[in-house]
């Protein structure tokens, strides 16, 4: 697994989670975030991994690759928008 030092949210999902009543309510929903969002962290966490797969640090291709949850969704629901908790991996199956 590759070393991935994270970097500072983007500034438009900060003001998304800011205004997310959900959110707000301590009621993150990965679903809810619209595709727009998604992009710009996406684009973000390959910057930040210097366009590596974070598992097995594979050159990421053009869609061939995903926004993984480090911290699964289904066991730890409250981190699902904790950009701490996002990265980028390939779509090998190993």
């Amino acid at each position: 697994m590759k070393f991935i030092q994270k970097g500072k949210e983007p500034t438009v999902f900060t003001t998304w989670k800011e205004e997310d009543k959900m959110y707000q309510h301590a009621q993150p929903n990965w679903n809810r975030l619209n595709s727009s969002v998604k992009e710009i962290i996406k684009d973000n966490l390959i910057a930040e991994q210097g366009g590596l797969c974070c598992y097995c640090e594979r050159e990421l291709l053009e869609n061939d690759f995903h926004i993984e949850h480090l911290r699964p969704q289904s066991k730890f629901p409250k981190l699902q928008l904790e950009y701490d908790n996002l990265l980028c991996s390939c779509q090998l199956e190993l």
